[in-house]
């Protein structure tokens, strides 16, 4: 069946774009872009020559709260012999930090997607198990496909360390991605002194005035509670990032940090297993299952938790690289857009 792939250039949204990109490599279909935030951009006409499309999504990714994505479903349902759509977030409405109105929301987008779509993609048994239990999506309906893991650049980690003037002995965590309140970078932050090591913040200011609103605000409880000291922070263009200085920040540190709500998926997750770097993580769903049959990281069980589990992975930092290595292998890119072919084809 002709199929193409929708997704986001790299202007506003890098992640599902480069992954995109990644399995079209892989899969050999033709792809469709458009720019995130913008509902005029996306192909609409253009893809309509397909049988089949495959949508990369995220909830708010044609701007306007999420609706104009909502209504090109509807749009679309009545061309396609098959519309696939892979959800990189899935979020429970009982979660209790997203508030009552976007618990409406993701309950009304969620019924559209279930209305319109032949097959979703998610990429944890943890998504699939909040969609057919506070969305009622049939399970026949949904595959999990893992994120897959890429080759990357490789660097010499003392010099870029001296590059961004960090001291070569010191024990660094990355605490790096977009700035938002989903993501509970001050976790990290507000702890540093506990945490002791010290904390390597990169984000970007270009991603908007409720980005730069809450780094100012995390930056303000730091200095007002000394914890500057502990801080490296730098802040990362996109013309920085372009020139591949997004890969240097991970082979600088020795564990990502990934403090984030249920229900967030992380392409940061990936690029941490990419460049073998171990990860201390959120006790959510998501990040658990990631876990669950690999040792590349370590759960912390609550926020607070935060220090006890990077000294633990701290303390055990070969023996996590040994398994960002095995999780590598056995999700490479390669063997997730096989398993991408077999629902294109009908067989999964």
């Amino acid at each position: 069946m002709k199929t193409a792939m929708i997704y986001p250039n790299d202007k506003r949204e890098q992640a599902i774009h480069n992954y995109s990109k990644d399995l079209i490599k892989e899969t050999k279909v033709p792809g469709l872009t458009f720019t995130r935030g913008k509902p005029f951009s996306f192909p609409f006409f253009s893809s309509l020559k397909y049988k089949q499309i495959h949508i990369q999504h995220e909830y708010n990714i044609l701007g306007w709260y999420g609706t104009p994505f909502l209504l090109l479903l509807l749009l679309y349902k009545p061309f396609f012999k098959k519309l696939v759509l892979t959800m990189h977030t899935v979020i429970s409405p009982d979660n209790e930090n997203i508030g009552y109105v976007r618990a409406i929301f993701y309950f009304i987008a969620n019924l559209i997607i279930r209305m319109t779509t032949n097959k979703i993609i998610v990429h944890s048994q943890a998504f699939k198990e909040i969609l057919i239990i506070d969305y009622g999506f049939k399970e026949k309906n949904i595959t999990v496909i893992r994120h897959g893991v890429k080759e990357v650049p490789k660097f010499d980690k003392d010099e870029i360390r001296k590059k961004l003037g960090i001291n070569k002995n010191e024990k660094v965590c990355l605490l790096i991605g977009t700035f938002h309140r989903d993501h509970q970078p001050h976790v990290i932050i507000n702890q540093a002194d506990k945490i002791k090591n010290k904390i390597l913040v990169v984000w970007n200011s270009s991603k908007g005035n409720k980005a730069i609103q809450y780094y100012n605000e995390s930056m303000y409880y730091a200095y007002m509670n000394d914890l500057q000291d502990y801080l490296h922070t730098i802040d990362l263009t996109n013309e920085d990032k372009d020139k591949g200085m997004w890969w240097e920040f991970f082979y600088a540190a020795d564990l990502v940090t990934l403090p984030y709500i249920d229900g967030i998926g992380s392409g940061i997750f990936q690029d941490a297993i990419a460049t073998r770097t171990p990860v201390v993580c959120s006790s959510t769903y998501y990040f658990r299952e990631m876990l669950s049959d690999n040792i590349c990281g370590i759960i912390a069980t609550s926020d607070h938790d935060f220090p006890r589990a990077i000294k633990e992975a701290m303390s055990n930092i070969d023996k996590l690289k040994q398994g960002c290595e095995e999780y590598a292998n056995k999700y490479s890119v390669k063997n997730m857009a096989n398993k991408t072919l077999e629902v294109y084809n009908g067989k999964n």
